[in-house]
């Protein structure tokens, strides 16, 4: 991500909860979280980085910019593509949370959470405010 300026985001699901414990377990720099998983991996096509084809999707991210603070790296990204596979996505091609089943990862608690749930209409719930 430093050199190339470009990054993938993969959305972890229900599907791959297993996979995505085991990234976040272990170290790339004490193993090859690729070669272990048995993964599959191929080039992004509008950024130099990779995809992980077994993710249903995947975001292709320009860096805009990167800053340091307190020991973190904080990275701002622009999307520029987003692979989705068909089997998420609803009658008019948008992803469907509900076919998604993206995780959360609850930190206070340990666990993941399934998202989904709609609990309100964005750009119109606050108009009684208005």
């Amino acid at each position: 991500m430093l050199q190339k300026r470009a990054f993938t985001l993969s959305i972890a699901n229900l599907d791959n909860l297993m996979l995505s414990d085991y990234f976040g377990l272990v170290s790339g720099h004490k193993a090859n979280k690729i070669e272990v998983a048995s993964v599959h991996v191929s080039k992004s096509t509008f950024v130099d980085a990779p995809v992980i084809e077994e993710y249903p999707l995947t975001l292709e991210c320009k860096v805009i910019s990167m800053e340091e603070r307190f020991g973190e790296m904080y990275v701002v990204g622009e999307v520029l593509n987003m692979q989705a596979d068909e089997s998420i996505l609803d009658d008019m091609g948008r992803v469907d949370f509900d076919k998604l089943k993206p995780l959360s990862f609850d930190s206070s608690a340990r666990t993941y959470r399934v998202l989904g749930e709609t609990v309100g209409t964005a750009f119109k719930d606050g108009e009684k405010l208005l």
